[in-house]
């Protein structure tokens, strides 16, 4: 509620004079003139080429189309690859076959033979551009919830709003919107499969090997990792969430003599019981492990002392088959304990973790402070953030490896909170995308030739009719062996003739 004077002497709040700064930035006309900027070299090309009707019906084509959301998806997709080759360099060129476009691409993985093959949309992109797009969603749902659409300052900000929307959209689902076939109804129980498989099969090691390989590649060392403008901006958005939140509930903490363990627990990041949960869990691992291992010896003991000492008679022999089978099935791992935790499990118990570090926040929301628990929100937000990006880099180093087993609480935190970012990601895409499913399923009974998706894609409705195409044969004294046009039964094609044509070249044989 603090108050700044601008000119002429009146005093406006300081969200409504950030506002208008913003909106000065971000106006809508600002917008428009973008978007024409945009579009002018095409439309300008069309108008030279072909006329000014065609190049305005081309350009209503492309709106129509959604092409500003293809160009947004794709601008984003260039820059992080610009940004990451000034980064650390190394780009090669890789020589990629095209295929038709006429080929889709499945969501997360194609399941063959009740096995998994990932490879999806969302395994391309989720690096690049869905984890972008959720978080802009979480900030503008926040933005909402602080009242920042209401009053003179959501007015303000409508430019960037709408540009923000864009941006959002584009983000999440461009790759999904221009993915021939994406919504046929066919397809969707094949996807959901597969994302049940990726996640839960084989405890989660699909998601795992995905995430190692694709997220923790090396970097060049750990100054140059730190030094990542993401982590600058993050540390600036603590420090300036830590001096609101700061500002907001310091008074009620100190006044209150019951609620200083609350101040300190407000200030700390959101880290502390869900690391905790993965110490508790690599321990319990590690005591699985050393059980398995006592299990398998004396297994191998027991062999053999079966085969040394036992007579070749039929129980004997059972017995020392029976004693061989369980040492197989110990060294191949296949017993009832496994060492490793379903990485499932492990996420869930860090999301509820996570849940119970906001804690100290319920009270803003039991007192409607609207502001103060949004604020306390993104603080918490930005400290995970940080938070995960130094996690990231310590395991890519070489002290991680000289931990051992030591390190393995920190391995198991980033997985965790890896895949709850990659299920409620990927959730939240499949079953936003499944209305238009269903619209499509309506759509294929009403009208089976008819797709909107395939007028967005391929500006086609539908399948075309096949024309007849007449073609003329020549008579130029070869036989009908070596004629293209040999076959005259060809029901695709008609052979036609000119009878008053003047020249001879075409008279009917």
């Amino acid at each position: 509620s603090m108050k700044c004077e601008v000119l002429g002497g009146s005093f406006r709040s300081s969200a409504e004079v950030v506002a208008s700064a913003w909106q000065y930035i971000f106006s809508q006309s600002l917008l428009v003139v973008f978007l024409l900027a945009q579009m002018a070299p095409v439309f300008c090309e069309m108008w030279l080429q072909e006329g000014v009707i065609f190049a305005v019906r081309r350009l209503a084509l492309q709106l129509l189309t959604l092409a500003p959301v293809m160009f947004i998806f794709q601008a984003k997709i260039i820059g992080g690859y610009t940004v990451n080759e000034l980064r650390f360099g190394g780009a090669t060129y890789v020589a990629t076959g095209r295929g038709l476009p006429t080929e889709r691409r499945p969501f997360i993985g194609t399941v063959v033979e009740n096995r998994i093959i990932p490879g999806g949309l969302y395994l391309d992109y989720a690096r690049h551009t869905f984890y972008d797009g959720f978080n802009l969603l979480i900030l503008m749902v926040l933005l909402g919830c602080a009242g920042g659409f209401q009053g003179t300052a959501g007015r303000m900000v409508a430019g960037i709003l709408t540009s923000i929307s864009l941006v959002t959209f584009s983000w999440l689902y461009a790759p999904y919107v221009f993915n021939p076939y994406q919504f046929r109804p066919q397809f969707f129980s094949a996807d959901l499969r597969a994302w049940r498989k990726f996640f839960f099969d084989d405890r989660g090691q699909h998601w795992v090997e995905w995430y190692q390989k694709d997220q923790l590649k090396p970097r060049r060392g750990f100054v140059l990792t730190v030094l990542d403008p993401g982590f600058v901006m993050d540390f600036l958005m603590v420090i300036i969430w830590l001096s609101a939140l700061n500002a907001k509930t310091a008074v009620v903490y100190h006044a209150v003599p019951h609620r200083h363990l609350w101040y300190f627990a407000t200030l700390a990041p959101p880290v502390f019981s869900s690391f905790l949960f993965c110490c508790v869990v690599a321990c319990i691992e590690r005591l699985s492990s050393r059980s398995r291992m006592g299990r398998r010896v004396r297994a191998q003991e027991k062999q053999s002392y079966d085969r040394v000492h036992l007579s070749n008679n039929g129980s004997s022999s059972s017995a020392s088959e029976a004693s061989d089978n369980e040492a197989q099935d110990l060294e191949s791992g296949n017993s009832c304990c496994k060492g490793s935790c379903p990485m499932m499990f492990v996420s869930l118990g860090c999301s509820l973790c996570i849940l119970l570090d906001l804690r100290p926040l319920i009270w803003m929301a039991e007192a409607t402070w609207r502001r103060a628990l949004v604020a306390g929100l993104l603080y918490k937000y930005f400290w995970f953030r940080i938070c995960i990006h130094f996690v990231r880099v310590f395991i890519r180093t070489k002290v991680f490896k000289q931990l051992g087993k030591y390190g393995r609480p920190f391995e198991l935190w980033l997985w965790g909170t890896g895949m709850s970012r990659d299920v409620v990601v990927s959730s939240f895409i499949f079953w936003t995308l499944s209305p238009v499913i269903l619209l499509s399923s309506c759509s294929q009974i009403v009208c089976p030739t008819w797709s909107f998706h395939h007028l967005l894609v391929y500006r086609q409705p539908g399948h075309s009719t096949r024309e007849s195409i007449e073609a003329v044969q020549r008579s130029t004294g070869h036989s009908d062996e070596d004629s293209d046009y040999a076959d005259h039964d060809d029901v695709d094609s008609t052979i036609s003739a000119d009878p008053d044509s003047e020249d001879d070249r075409f008279a009917q044989p």
